[in-house]
């Protein structure tokens, strides 16, 4: 039998963490299917201590996603500063902070983290797509078009993208 380990298990491995986090809770909360699983992978990742620096603060961030994919904005936040307190540069948590914001409506806060995301890591098609939706909401359809078709260029088959830059077009 062939075993495999998550990117989380893997960055924390490559960190020199070792066995030590090879295990279901970091596969957990480095998957994507489950939201649940996902949030409490990363709890468990975290309440059990022994990651440090940057594998904390990805731990942090993905907790961060879960909790925003939960529709639980306010903890997302604080995860997500939590994750930038240990790594200023992680644009994903700047990302998904930005996401947190949009859920909580607050527009003008997310489009200034999607801009810091941006900044940091401007190969982003999902950072350009979710602050396109946010001047979209915005009605600065403009700048919407302009950030799904940027979002286009990194990604030619990126669905949201597209779909989006074609409702912001007829607006």
């Amino acid at each position: 039998m062939r075993w495999t380990i998550g990117p989380i298990t893997a960055c924390a491995v490559a960190l020199g963490m070792g066995a030590a986090v090879a295990d279901e809770p970091a596969d957990d909360c480095a998957q994507t299917v489950n939201w649940t699983i996902r949030h409490e992978g990363c709890t468990a990742l975290i309440e059990r201590g022994g990651l440090i620096g940057a594998a904390l603060a990805r731990a942090y961030d993905a907790r961060c996603q879960a909790s925003n994919a939960l529709l639980h904005p306010d903890e997302a936040i604080a995860d997500c500063e939590t994750a930038l307190s240990l790594d200023p540069g992680l644009a994903s948590a700047l990302h998904h902070r930005g996401d947190a914001y949009a859920l909580l409506l607050e527009r003008e806060r997310a489009v200034a983290d999607y801009d810091a995301a941006i900044a940091l890591d401007p190969t982003s098609a999902a950072a350009f797509v979710s602050r396109g939706e946010a001047y979209a909401h915005m009605g600065i359809y403009d700048r919407a078009i302009d950030d799904f078709e940027a979002a286009l260029r990194l990604d030619p088959g990126n669905a949201a993208a597209r779909r989006n830059r074609a409702i912001a077009q007829n607006e």
